[in-house]
């Protein structure tokens, strides 16, 4: 069995979030999925018919090799783009952190893409990160200014991973994804949702991820439950500030 431990992005929250909304009997798709193990795997593994689909392949490749491993259909996962597929077939469709990485000239015809391969009706789950939050304040620190590789060089990231690992509190010992994509847009709560108006999605439900995360977030708090629980609770409290926004639309072609 693929597990998946909370940690302080909220990331079981999340896979709880898009649960309330769909059922084992429906078809659905994680779009740019990564290796598929954050959310494609566990939503297998509780029986649900769900496909994960990413162009960047050694991602792909790898996924395929861990669901071989756990049991799990590697032919789930698929190195395609979204019109592999036929049109209205997916009740459900998954993207989740991926509009940041799609520049603003492309996103319209992603997201065009997307309704096409929805059935009408169909749901379409967004999460994206506040382009001006507490991940990308972090961020600043921990991947453009490189404190990540000092950590590693003191060996200090080592001790907190080991430390995780032995206590049970690492959120998995796979990697979500291995290419390289950077964020290339900002969100805020308000301009992902009018860019779903736009492209007539009804918007059923939206939430606040968590009030902070980040590299050294992660590496501090994850798997202290206090913490955790309080961070959850504050991003639902304070959506429009929170670290990240789920949203919950139906396609209403």
């Amino acid at each position: 069995m693929i597990k998946i431990n909370e940690n302080i992005y909220g990331h079981k929250s999340r896979l709880d979030w898009f649960k309330q909304s769909i059922t084992k009997d429906q078809v659905g798709l994680e779009f740019g999925c990564g290796t598929g193990i954050m959310l494609s795997s566990q939503l297998l593994q509780e029986g649900y018919n769900i496909y994960g689909i990413d162009l960047d392949c050694p991602s792909i490749e790898l996924g395929k090799e861990i669901f071989t491993k756990h049991n799990l259909d590697p032919n789930k996962l698929l190195c395609k783009d979204l019109a592999h597929f036929e049109d209205n077939y997916f009740d459900y469709i998954i993207a989740s952190e991926v509009f940041e990485h799609i520049y603003e000239k492309d996103i319209d015809a992603v997201i065009n893409l997307i309704t096409k391969k929805l059935k009408p009706n169909g749901v379409l789950f967004v999460t994206v990160p506040n382009g001006y939050g507490w991940f990308e304040f972090e961020n600043i620190f921990w991947s453009m200014l490189g404190m990540r590789y000092i950590f590693r060089f003191l060996l200090i990231s080592q001790a907190f991973n080991f430390i995780r690992k032995k206590t049970g509190r690492y959120v998995s010992e796979y990697p979500s994804t291995i290419a390289n994509s950077p964020h290339v847009r900002r969100f805020t709560l308000n301009s992902i949702k009018k860019l779903m108006q736009k492209h007539n999605y009804q918007i059923e439900k939206q939430r606040g991820s968590v009030l902070f995360c980040g590299g050294f977030s992660d590496m501090f708090f994850s798997g202290i439950p206090f913490v955790m629980n309080l961070n959850l609770s504050l991003g639902k409290a304070f959506p429009s500030i929170a670290a990240g926004f789920y949203l919950t639309t139906i396609n209403k072609k």
